[in-house]
């Protein structure tokens, strides 16, 4: 597949011991900070293992996420993530990546607007998600703008919100865009997760569709 974007060199991530230290010591604190209150599933050793900070800082670090030792961490979650132009999707996968987003976007957040907005189907747009016995359960598409990239239609299915599967998404779009100026418009009330991720804030919070935004940008 062409899609003007390529996977980077991995230049060598900091060692692992010091990312374990700093989960072990930091996920409680950053946490807080963000006004989030873990549950003991979240928190360090837990069941769940904070897989959410887990897989920013996996994103920040640009360490895969199978290179952390099983038993250290919890349990990280490694769903495979998949990558298509919209020439190489399936009919049946298209309607479901629809589907989700329609789900999501129009009816759950009761917003009538265009999803299907033509961009899509651009031979450079790329489409990645993660499924769960053949239906998406969290998606995203990269949209290719000349002196940058934007990233949109980050959504995850209602019943598996809280597994850190946007997360592994988004850690996968950073590796697909590395190195190019990133861009988005968040939801505000998402605004400290994309922090986690690198983003900034570069303008005013605006409305679209009743909802408030605020973009944001990642520089390479």
């Amino acid at each position: 597949m062409t899609t003007g974007f390529v996977n980077r060199a991995s230049s060598g991530p900091p060692p692992l011991r010091v990312l374990l230290l700093r989960l072990d010591q930091s996920v409680a604190s950053e946490a807080g900070q963000r006004g989030v209150e873990l549950t003991d599933v979240e928190r360090p050793g837990g069941p769940g293992g904070g897989v959410e900070l887990v897989a920013q800082l996996v994103a920040v670090h640009r360490l895969p996420l199978d290179s952390w030792p099983a038993g250290q961490t919890g349990a990280v979650p490694s769903p495979h993530v998949h990558r298509a132009a919209f020439a190489e999707l399936d009919p049946l996968t298209a309607y479901r990546l629809w589907a989700l987003r329609s789900a999501v976007f129009v009816v759950e957040q009761q917003c009538v607007y265009a999803d299907l907005d033509g961009r899509d189907v651009h031979q450079a747009t790329v489409h990645l998600w993660v499924e769960e016995a053949g239906a998406p359960t969290s998606y995203l598409r990269i949209l290719d703008e000349g002196d940058h990239v934007r990233i949109g239609r980050v959504v995850t299915d209602v019943r598996y919100r809280g597994q850190g599967l946007a997360a592994v998404v988004m850690s996968e779009a950073l590796e697909v865009v590395w190195g190019r100026r990133t861009e988005l418009h968040a939801q505000a009330h998402l605004r400290a997760w994309y922090e986690g991720f690198g983003f900034a804030a570069c303008g005013e919070e605006f409305l679209d569709d009743g909802i408030l935004h605020v973009p944001m940008r990642r520089d390479g």
